[in-house]
């Protein structure tokens, strides 16, 4: 699949159920664009969603999450390939953290040399980690609070590297899936 300019697709991925959960789909979109683009780019986009396993003594493994439980790990793998003749340059991409999860602070990395931020309003605004919002103190006075990770909507990588033609950059993100099980 093909992804040009503000061209999207969505993967679906199965939502486990148990006791009072309902059924429910996990809605992952992923997208990229180009700045100042003049002919689209020959962009090629994969989304990979894997289950974070570890075992006894912590070490890491992964397998595809066809289906989460409360608590677990996914870790999105972006794959962002260029297939044309052509240096792409402002290659931003863009990782939805969907309702039914939390993203996982720091988690976010980048093959390529990218500013990270994140936004907690759909989009209209970003930050760097960890973002700041102003609220009020017991007294009514204005202060600066951290974000809970928990509250972002969105994370976006800006590259600063050219991506290169049969040249490709990774970008990964973890969230933790929301709720608990009522055993």
């Amino acid at each position: 699949m093909n992804i040009n300019d503000n061209q999207k697709f969505v993967r679906k991925i199965k939502y486990a159920t148990s006791g009072k959960w309902a059924n429910a789909l996990l809605t992952v979109v992923l997208m990229a664009w180009v700045g100042n683009v003049v002919a689209a780019p020959k962009l090629q986009g994969n989304l990979e969603a894997l289950l974070v396993v570890a075992d006894e003594n912590g070490k890491e493994s992964f397998r595809a999450a066809e289906a989460v439980l409360p608590g677990q790990v996914i870790e999105y793998r972006l794959l962002y390939s260029n297939e044309g003749d052509e240096v792409i340059n402002n290659l931003k991409v863009l990782g939805p953290i969907p309702e039914e999860v939390e993203y996982v602070a720091m988690s976010a990395s980048s093959a390529s040399n990218a500013e990270l931020e994140a936004s907690i309003d759909m989009g209209i605004t970003w930050s760097s980690e960890p973002l700041y919002r102003t609220a009020l103190d017991a007294n009514g006075k204005e202060i600066q609070e951290i974000v809970p990770p928990s509250q972002y909507h969105q994370i976006r990588w800006s590259s600063f590297d050219e991506l290169k033609p049969d040249d490709s950059f990774q970008y990964t993100y973890r969230v933790r899936v929301k709720g608990s099980l009522d055993l």
